[in-house]
């Protein structure tokens, strides 16, 4: 299917020529992203790298108002969502996106969102058998893993917040209280890459917060992981045009290719996430039920509750003690 670009979007590109992405998807998947879009469009110099930890350079090219960078994403969206009301982001509604379900996108527009994406329970085959691996919430709680289950501190990132929500929506505090009680080992690097080689090294055993499609990439690629997601919980990640964008129109026509069938069909097809566009062929769909839909609460939402998750941390699991 053809997709009709926005004319003063698209000549604005024209202009502008160049294109500057802080990506965190892995650096491989950035590149096909990076490909595919120079491909469409060959007058727009595309830099893309992979960044762990964009938020650090977003915050120096806002503090001095110019930059390099145009956008970024898919990042945090309970972070997007708590720095949207400082003037960080560059509202834009793509209007690829505009027939999608709201969750993925921001109400003022200051945030899209491409996919969608399982958080899944995650583990090291090294160090679970496979009739051992936990198939639900409950499992966690079991002897065997004590001192093996590896959390994010909340209070630190916050990356987890929103699996921390919709466990908290779905079991309540008495479980938090309950898995208190396995000796956490406590995770503050804020990216869910530094979990996974963590158990994939055998380090520890168990991650109760991941995302599927990366843990699968992984197996994919021979890594002694595995994964379940018993709730179905789900999350959108953001993107964002950065207020200071010095190439604002090709960072919008960006959007617009992300959000197309032809950007659509490339994330589902390279295990990307669940693409935002409904009727799009996924790879990760083989691994849930049919029909399946995931329990996600949006950026804002999380956003909104993060006060209440890290009061109830700081009560559970350190009694307002520092890490």
């Amino acid at each position: 299917m053809s997709t009709t670009w926005p004319a003063d979007v698209l000549e604005g590109a024209r202009r502008e020529g160049a294109l500057t992405w802080l990506s965190a998807w892995q650096p491989r998947e950035t590149e096909k992203v990076r490909k595919a879009f120079t491909e469409r469009f060959p007058f727009v110099q595309f830099s893309a790298r992979y960044v762990s930890h964009p938020f650090d350079a977003i915050e120096a090219q806002h503090r001095a108002g110019r930059g390099e960078v145009d956008t970024t994403g898919p990042v945090s969206g309970t972070t997007v969502a708590g720095l949207a009301d400082k003037g960080y982001w560059s509202p834009y509604v793509p209007t690829t996106m505009r027939d999608l379900d709201p969750v993925f996108r921001d109400t003022a527009g200051r945030w899209y969102s491409t996919h969608s994406m399982g958080m899944a329970i995650a583990y090291s085959t090294k160090r679970v058998e496979a009739k051992e691996a936990p198939r639900s919430y409950d499992d966690l709680l079991l002897s065997r893993w004590l001192g093996q289950i590896l959390m994010e501190d909340i209070r630190h990132w916050g990356t987890s917040a929103e699996w921390a929500l919709g466990v908290y929506q779905k079991l309540g505090e008495p479980f938090f209280r309950k898995l208190a009680s396995q000796s956490i080992q406590w995770y503050t690097e804020g990216a869910v890459t530094g979990a996974l080689d963590a158990l994939a090294a055998g380090k520890h055993a168990i991650a109760p917060w991941s995302v599927d499609y990366m843990v699968q990439l992984r197996i994919d690629n021979g890594e002694p992981l595995g994964w379940t997601n018993p709730l179905l919980l789900g999350r959108v990640p953001a993107n964002v045009i950065l207020a200071t964008a010095p190439h604002p129109n090709a960072a919008r026509l960006f959007a617009e290719w992300l959000l197309s069938d032809e950007g659509q069909t490339l994330i589902g097809r390279e295990n990307l996430g669940f693409p935002a566009r409904p009727g799009i062929p996924c790879y990760m769909a083989k691994f849930y039920p049919k029909g399946a839909r995931f329990h996600i609460n949006g950026p804002a939402e999380v956003s909104r509750q993060k006060a209440m998750l890290v009061a109830m941390y700081e009560r559970v699991f350190f009694s307002n003690k520092a890490l």
